[in-house]
């Protein structure tokens, strides 16, 4: 638990995770929605992690970008499945993030520069800088070549071809856990006792699951196993 957000405070956070739990020295991915205080503080301790980017995040970024350049919905979805590429029942038209290298990146990006400025030309957008140079500007490119591309989520154990990495299921529980107990700065020990009980429910449940009991399901490589 910490009420800051600095990179010495994840870094603490982090130092004492391992502290309790050596193993996680030689942890290899950790995810995030992209704060820098969070990377920063997390990168000292976890010094072999590759540090995968949440795409939902990174997607809201860049649909607020093309909004704000007065690019309607059906204009905006194109410059994603530029940059992200798109599924089509069984065929994957491939995007940016697709790539295998960083060259491969840069020249699929190169490719797409015209078509970007011609866009924003019809569209008579009024931004000094075009979106291209904003993409770039903004080390977009940088995250994407560091934390997104196909190689960089292969290797953290996402598979071949690698799924996206999202975060909605720690950000939902966080939210569930600060809003619904009524998180109180003042009363910290109230808190820590709660967080105590929901673990300790969730501990059981997890085993009542196993013998098909209680309201979570076990996955079906599990269930296999069961019978």
């Amino acid at each position: 638990m910490h009420q800051r957000k600095d990179w010495k405070t994840y870094s603490k956070f982090a130092y004492l995770l391992t502290a309790e739990c050596p193993v996680l020295e030689g942890i290899l991915a950790c995810g995030t929605d992209g704060e820098k205080a969070l990377i920063d503080g997390f990168k000292r301790n976890f010094r072999f992690a590759t540090f995968l980017r949440c795409f939902i995040h990174f997607k809201d970024n860049i649909k607020r970008e093309l909004g704000d350049r007065g690019f309607r919905p059906g204009e905006k979805q194109q410059f994603l499945d530029e940059i992200f590429g798109r599924q089509e029942g069984t065929v994957k038209f491939f995007g940016l993030v697709d790539s295998d290298l960083e060259d491969e990146f840069d020249a699929k990006l190169e490719s797409l520069k015209d078509s970007w400025i011609e866009r924003e030309t019809q569209l008579g957008c009024s931004q000094k800088m075009p979106f291209y140079e904003w993409f770039k500007k903004k080390r977009l490119v940088d995250v994407m070549k560091e934390s997104m591309l196909k190689g960089v989520r292969i290797e953290a154990g996402l598979g071949d071809p690698p799924s996206e990495y999202v975060n909605n299921d720690p950000e939902a529980a966080n939210f569930m856990i600060k809003h619904g107990l009524h998180f109180d700065a003042k009363k910290p020990h109230h808190f820590i006792q709660e967080i105590k009980h929901i673990v300790e429910a969730q501990h059981r449940n997890e085993d009542r699951a196993v013998f098909g009991e209680g309201p979570l399901q076990s996955e079906g490589r599990i269930r296999a196993l069961e019978g």
